[in-house]
């Protein structure tokens, strides 16, 4: 009952904002069984492979969601790459940022929502890869790793390459918003500038303080502060009662973007939660993407 309210929300949204939206359905049916999914994925995902549907990167295939009202691809345009968080074993689809996605889009924006290596979306379309993230019994494992990285990078990549975009923001939740910090370092240029929700600074200190040892086969934000484009910026959001990455462990992962002399900003969510600063409390969120749509150049005529 809830996915129905879930997807019939969802819909009136679109219809709504008279947004046309990308989404192939049902492509594995779910009286498979999870191995069988799993081969027929990666066998055959990327036979859709698109760049509005569906992305080949790095060896995997990772599920999009597109959200355009303009014919595809629509170049010189301001280009948002939507990208969530961990997550729990089992638990929910991966593109809760589709919500936010779809109020961003006009004639200049295009709106995508990627779905990370080894998650699903909310219509059954997996991601070919390994997400890492359930490998520790249960609690979140060391999913930051170099090929993860490298995979979303290389998404980003091919995303601009088809739509040859004037300007690209990574809006980044929780896990989602740390692998875009560390993509800002070490892949410079890439993107222009990021919204970073529920972020924190040295993954190591993190995950240990959670109990879960110090992830070492995980890249982390601190280690790549110091390599971002001076011209970059980026927005910060973190909820004052964030008990999961922390609001102290944020503002030191800001304080490090200062201190590189980046264009940084900080916005704390009075009692947000590490969630609901992107689900419930979202206006300081909302506020902070469209500032960042602001300091995109003007955008480049036809």
């Amino acid at each position: 009952m809830a996915k129905i309210t879930c997807l019939l929300g969802f819909i009136l949204v679109s219809l709504y904002t008279s947004i046309s939206f990308a989404a192939y359905q049902q492509e594995l049916t779910n009286t498979m069984s999870e191995p069988l999914r799993w081969t027929l994925s990666h066998a055959n995902a990327c036979l859709k492979a698109d760049d509005i549907h569906r992305v080949n990167a790095n060896g995997e295939c990772l599920a999009i969601q597109t959200y355009a009202n303009n014919q595809l691809p629509q170049k010189n345009s301001r280009l948002l790459i939507f990208i969530h968080g961990d997550g729990i074993q089992g638990g929910s689809p991966a593109d809760y940022l589709k919500f936010q996605a779809t109020q961003f889009v006009d004639p200049h924006t295009t709106s995508v929502v990627v779905i990370r290596p080894g998650y699903y979306d909310s219509y059954d379309n997996y991601s070919t890869g390994e997400s890492y993230a359930f490998a520790c019994n249960g609690y979140t494992c060391d999913a930051y790793r170099e090929n993860t990285i490298a995979t979303l990078a290389a998404t980003i990549q091919e995303l601009k390459k088809y739509y040859q975009p004037s300007c690209t923001i990574l809006v980044g939740h929780s896990g989602g918003g740390i692998m875009s910090s560390i993509i800002l370092g070490k892949y410079p240029h890439l993107a222009d500038g990021a919204v970073l929700a529920s972020v924190t600074n040295n993954v190591h200190q993190w995950a240990t303080r959670h109990g879960w040892g110090n992830w070492p086969n995980s890249l982390s934000p601190h280690e790549w502060a110091s390599k971002i484009p001076q011209h970059t910026f980026v927005y910060i959001v973190s909820g004052t009662a964030d008990e999961n990455t922390y609001p102290e462990l944020t503002r030191e992962y800001y304080s490090a973007l200062k201190k590189a002399g980046i264009d940084a900003h900080f916005v704390a969510v009075p009692k947000g939660t590490h969630n609901s600063v992107v689900n419930d409390n979202v206006t300081d969120f909302d506020k902070a993407i469209t500032d960042a749509l602001s300091q995109c150049p003007a955008l480049a005529k036809e």
